[in-house]
C-alpha cells in the first residue's frame, strides 16, 4: 500500500513540476482598465494566444508577494499589449498599474507580428492586401483560431501557411492535389488533402502525425474539418461518403451517406457523393454539399435526418450559422443563393444579385451576415462573368456591400473569428484580405 502511495505521489509531483515548467510569467503595465477589461502593454518575449485563459495578479512596489486580480480569457495579442476579460475579477485594475500574467501556452513574441490586425480592423471595407506565391488555382482557405495565421490549399500541389498580419508565406508544403486544408481548434495542428487521402502535421515542427486514406475509387478528398475537440477528423471526397475518423487511432469511426435519388449529369457515384462535410456548432448535425442537395445526419448515429433540395444542383460548399438554425450552400450554377431552416428543412430567404454562380459561402460569426464569392457563370440575361464578393443582411436579405478585386472565379472564402475580416481565393492564384464593414 505503502509503495502505491509513493508512486501516486512521485506522479502528482512530476505533473506539478511539468505544469510549472510550461507556465510562463508575462509582465507588464496597465494602459487601460475598464469595467471587466484590462489592455496590458508588455516588452515580453513570450505572448498568450487568443482564447487562451490565463490568471492575471498586479505588483504592489514593496510588497514581496503579487495580489490575484482573478482569471481572464484573452480577447487581443499584438506585439505590443495583451487584452483580457477578467472573470469575477477579485479585486480591480487601474491604469498604470504593473500587472503580472501567467500563460501555460505561450508563443513567441516574433509570431504575433504587429499591431496591424487592429489596423486592418480600422478604416472603410476593401482589400487589405493580397497573398502571393501559389501558381495554380487555389480550392480551400481558412484562418486559425486566434485569426493571425491563414491556410491554403491548390492544385499547385502545394499547401501553404501565412501571416496574415503582414501577407508572408510561413510554410510551403508539398501536396498533391490539395483541395482543402484546415487548422485544429487549438491551431496547433493542421490537416490536409493529399490526393485520396489526408495529413495531419505539428504546425511548427511540420512532424507528419497522421494519415488517413479514402478507399474509394478516384475519390479525390474535397474537404477536412476537426471535431470540436480536435479528436477527430471529418471528410468529404469526390466520390464517396463523408467519413470520419478517430486521430489517435487513424480507426474510421463512420461514414455519412445520403439516399437522394437524384443524379449528375455525370452519373454514377458522384450524384450521391458528399463534396464538403462540416460539423454544426451545436456538436449533434453533421451537414454535406451534394451534388443535388443539403444531407444533414446525426453526428454519433450517423442516421440521416433529411436531405433539402434547392433551386440549383452543383454544390461546391456548405456553410451553418453560429445558432445552428440556418443553413446555406454555394454552387457554380447561375441562381440565387438559398437559406433554410436546419430544422424543417424550409426555405427562409434567398439572396439575389450575382451575374452568375457563387460557389462559396460563409456566415460570419454573428450570424446576421452571409458572405459569398461569385464563380462568374455568365447566363442568357447576363453575359458578364461576376467575381465578386457580396455582403448581405440574413434578415432582410438586403446587400450591404461589393468587395471587387479578384480577376477570375472565387473558389473559396472563410472569415476570421472576430467577424472583422475575411479571406477569399480561387483561380487568379492569390489570396486576398479584406476589411468587412462594421
Amino acid at each position: 500500500m505503502l509503495s502505491r502511495v509513493i508512486v501516486v505521489s512521485c506522479l502528482l509531483l512530476q505533473l506539478a513540476i511539468f505544469s510549472s515548467a510550461r507556465a510562463v510569467e508575462i509582465k507588464g503595465k496597465v494602459t487601460e482598465a475598464k469595467d471587466n477589461t484590462v489592455k496590458i502593454t508588455t516588452d515580453s518575449d513570450q505572448m498568450p494566444n487568443i482564447g487562451d485563459t490565463v490568471q492575471i495578479y498586479f505588483e504592489v512596489p514593496g510588497l514581496s508577494e503579487s495580489i490575484d486580480v482573478g482569471a481572464g480569457k484573452v480577447t487581443e495579442v499584438t506585439s505590443d499589449f495583451i487584452t483580457a476579460t477578467i472573470q469575477d475579477a477579485k479585486t480591480k485594475l487601474t491604469k498604470d498599474q504593473l500587472a503580472r500574467i501567467t500563460s501555460d501556452r505561450p508563443r513567441k513574441r516574433s509570431e504575433v507580428g504587429t499591431s496591424a490586425a487592429n489596423a486592418d480592423a480600422d478604416g472603410p471595407p476593401g482589400e487589405i492586401r493580397q497573398f502571393k506565391g501559389h501558381t495554380g488555382i487555389i480550392w480551400n482557405v481558412a484562418f486559425s483560431p486566434d485569426g493571425r495565421r491563414a491556410i491554403s490549399g491548390s492544385t499547385d500541389d502545394t499547401v501553404r501557411v501565412w501571416n496574415v498580419d503582414t501577407g508572408k508565406e510561413i510554410r510551403k508544403m508539398d501536396a498533391y492535389r490539395c483541395y482543402c486544408a484546415a487548422f485544429s481548434p487549438d491551431g496547433r495542428r493542421i490537416a490536409y488533402g493529399v490526393n485520396q487521402s489526408v495529413i495531419v502535421r505539428d504546425l511548427e515542427s511540420g512532424q507528419q502525425l497522421a494519415v488517413f486514406e479514402d478507399d474509394g475509387e478516384l475519390s479525390i478528398i474535397f474537404s477536412v474539418e476537426f471535431s470540436h475537440d480536435g479528436e477527430r477528423l471529418l471528410t468529404g471526397s469526390r466520390n464517396g461518403p463523408a467519413r470520419l475518423w478517430d486521430i489517435a487511432s487513424g480507426r474510421e469511426i463512420r461514414k455519412f451517406q445520403t439516399s437522394d435519388a437524384n443524379s449528375s449529369p455525370d452519373g454514377g457515384r458522384e450524384s450521391l457523393a458528399v463534396r464538403r462535410a462540416i460539423f454544426s456548432p451545436d456538436k449533434r448535425l453533421v451537414l454535406g454539399a451534394c451534388y443535388s442537395c443539403i444531407a444533414i445526419w446525426e453526428l454519433e448515429t450517423g442516421r440521416e435526418l433529411r436531405t433539402i433540395v434547392g433551386d440549383q444542383a452543383n454544390h461546391k460548399h456548405v456553410a451553418i450559422s453560429a445558432d445552428s438554425r440556418y443553413v446555406t450552400t454555394g454552387s457554380d450554377y447561375a441562381g440565387p443563393i438559398q437559406m433554410w431552416d436546419v430544422a424543417s428543412g424550409q426555405e427562409v430567404h434567398r439572396f439575389l444579385g450575382f451575374r452568375g454562380g457563387a460557389e462559396a459561402v460563409a456566415f460570419l460569426p454573428n450570424g446576421r451576415r452571409i458572405l459569398a464569392g461569385g464563380f462568374g457563370s455568365p447566363t442568357s440575361d447576363n453575359p458578364d462573368r461576376d467575381y465578386s464578393l457580396r455582403l448581405w443582411d440574413v434578415d432582410t436579405g438586403r446587400e450591404l456591400h461589393r468587395f471587387e478585386g479578384h480577376r477570375e472565379a472565387v473558389r473559396c472564402l472563410a472569415v476570421s473569428p472576430d467577424g472583422k475580416r475575411a479571406l477569399s481565393a480561387g483561380e487568379d492564384h492569390t489570396v486576398r484580405l479584406w476589411r468587412l464593414p462594421k
